[in-house]
Parts: structure tokens; sequence; C-alpha cells
């Protein structure tokens, strides 16, 4: 009885979609990156979001997943007042997903847009994470000296997933099914100019007018409306209860779901991460591994979140830096992917670079030999 009513939520929610009545943007991606805080935003344009309905942890099968999500989207219909498409915004991870169930998950969705962040920062994350979690799970007590000394000892297994390659694949099958519904999107581009990027978003994808909510006036689905469906699956430990206000206190979620928009950027928080706290492994794991993906992605047609050459010789972050003096590793691969550019523009550009190789070779040489052979194969 149980296989034949998950059936039937499969078969429901394609003629959901089917029949018009709900739309769903699909956000997927690696691990520790924008991907939470950008679902809510996007959220703005519609009636919710779904937080990884795909995951291990909720669900034992595809069936199951697609459930999750038709149970959210019949929940907003019975709330909503009259007979409009709802717009649902559903996150998920990448290596939660086999390249069999992309397939089928791009069928029903209307759009989908990746989401990738600098290399060093997206390790760090995800090992600070990961050492939080060997002391008490969805924790993030440990001072960042705690979260060095520990480095060490996480296992493998926890910091080399196979999101990065998984995410490669599923965006080369999506761009074989439908590149017309498609864009990337990197974090600290987007930070750096989250209006021109979300507003570039909406015209791809036809939300039209431009609904600047989604930058900083998230209310939708942040806060008590963020939905993070339960797991069925998980440990004692896991710990996704609520605050007095409704919030959920997993720290794997807490600054999204507490946010009304996105923060600009800031030298100390968003700069390129020492290699050297890193394992050898680790370092290999990035260099050889994890950069070639973030640069293919980075240097893409579909990356909606580049800015242009000029929007890069400006002074607009906080304190008056430019973006390659906060973070030198994006701004030398975005120039890298830059062509046809004029006089002018390649003027900028060249002493961009000077600028941003420059910081490479003093703080990060490791990034900049891996960064200058990509972008030489590129050409």
């Amino acid at each position: 009885m149980q296989e034949l009513f998950v059936i039937m939520s499969r078969s429901e929610l394609k003629q959901f979609v089917d029949s018009g009545k709900l739309g769903i943007t699909q956000v997927i991606s690696p691990t520790r990156t924008i991907s939470t805080a950008l679902s809510i935003a996007l959220a703005e344009n519609g009636d919710g979001q779904v937080q990884e309905p795909l995951h291990h942890l909720r669900r034992c099968s595809f069936d199951e997943g697609l459930e999750i999500i038709l149970n959210r989207a019949q929940f907003i219909q019975g709330e909503k007042e009259g007979e409009g498409k709802i717009g649902l915004v559903v996150k998920d991870i990448a290596k939660y997903v086999s390249v069999e169930e992309w397939k089928e998950l791009l069928g029903l969705v209307d759009h989908v847009v990746f989401t990738i962040r600098e290399p060093s920062q997206f390790l760090f994350s995800l090992v600070q994470r990961r050492a939080n979690d060997m002391v008490k799970f969805g924790s993030a007590g440990l001072s960042r000296e705690e979260v060095l000394e520990r480095i060490p000892n996480i296992p493998e297994k926890l910091w080399r997933d196979g999101s990065w390659e998984r995410i490669d694949r599923l965006l080369e099958i999506a761009e074989s099914e439908n590149s017309g519904k498609l864009v990337i999107v990197s974090g600290l581009s987007l930070r750096f100019d989250p209006f021109g990027t979300m507003e570039r978003l909406s015209e791809r994808f036809g939300w039209l007018p431009f609904n600047k909510n989604m930058v900083n006036n998230w209310t939708v689905a942040s806060g008590a409306n963020f939905f993070n469906p339960p797991p069925k699956y998980a440990t004692s430990n896991y710990n996704t209860g609520l605050d007095e206000d409704g919030v959920v206190l997993t720290e794997y979620y807490r600054s999204a779901v507490q946010s009304s928009g996105f923060r600009p950027l800031d030298k100390e928080k968003d700069g390129p991460v020492d290699m050297k706290i890193f394992t050898s492994a680790m370092q290999e794991y990035l260099l050889g591994e994890v950069w070639p993906v973030y640069f293919r992605l980075l240097s893409h047609g579909l990356n909606i979140s580049r800015p242009t050459i000029e929007q890069l010789n400006q002074t607009r972050c906080q304190g008056d830096l430019r973006f390659y003096q906060i973070n030198p590793v994006e701004v030398f691969a975005l120039l890298g992917g830059y062509s046809e550019l004029d006089d002018s523009q390649e003027t900028i550009r060249q002493q961009l670079l000077d600028g941003a190789r420059n910081k490479l070779k003093r703080d990060h040489p490791l990034v900049l030999n891996r960064l200058g052979s990509l972008i030489a194969e590129s050409v």
C-alpha cells in the first residue's frame, strides 16, 4: 500500500506541473555554497521553498523526495487565495541526486540554478562544519583555532564527497536537455553585484517586472517560513528543532534563515583561505578536482553573476576595496574567461589581472599556478 501511495504521489506531482498549476525552480549545488540563501531569495518571486527534499536523511527513494515536494505544493495551494500558479523553489545538494534522477527531475522543473563557491572558501567552510559535527552534530561552537587543530583528523570521506564532479555532470546533462532554462551563480560575484545578478536572472527566466525583494527584503521563505522537512532517516543526535520564533536551530541553516538579504563582501570573511591550513590530500583535491570545475562554471556563458570589466574596476565593495583586493582568486579566474573586449576594456583587464596576480603570487602561489594553467588551457 505504501509503495502504491508513493507512485500515485509521483504521478500527481507530474500532473500538478503539467497542468500549469505548479512551477518549480530547482537550485542545485555542491555543498557549502550560497544555495540556501539563494533559494530563500528566489522564493520572493513565488510562494515558498523546500530545503533539500532529496537529501539522503529525508528519503530512501527518489519517489519519497518527490512526495515531499508534492505535499509542500499542496499545502501552499490550500493556503493561497485564488487560482494562480504556485511558484516553488526547491534546493538540493548535487551529491544526493543521481544522473538518472536528475534526468527525470529536469522534466518537472521550469528553471535550474547552479551555484558555486570559490574553492578554498568552500573547503574551509566544509571542514569547519565537519569539525563541529564531530563534537556535536549541528553545532558551531569551535573557534577557528580549534577547527584548524582538528582538520588533519577529519576522515577523507567527509570532505571528498564527489559534489563538484557531480555538478559538472549534471550541468552537461541539463545543457543537452534545455539550456534555455539554466543559469549559473557564483556566491562571491552575486554579492559583489546582487541587483545586477538577480535582474539578469529574472530576465532570463521571464520573471518580469524585476522583484527587488529578492535582493534585500526576504519574507516569503525566511525565518519561520523557511521549510526544512524533518529527516525520516537521521540518527538520534540530528537536531532540527525550532527556537521560540520558529526558526530552525541547526547551524547548517541558521545564518541564511535569519537573514533578510545578501550581505556585502567583506575583506576579513570573503578572502581566499590559505592553502597551508589544509592537508596535502585536501590541497591535491582542490587543485586537481575542484578548481577545474569551478573555473569551467565561472567562465561559462550561463554564469549570469559575472560582472563586467567596468564593474570590476569600480570601488563598490565595503571599505572602498576593489573586488580583486577582497578575493583575487575569483577575480583572476573571472578575468581569464573574458573574450572579445575592445582596446579600453582589454587595458582595464590587464591592469586588474596584474593586481590580482601580484596578490596571488605573494599569498597564494599554488592557486596562481593552477588557475594560470587552466586559463592557458581554455584559450
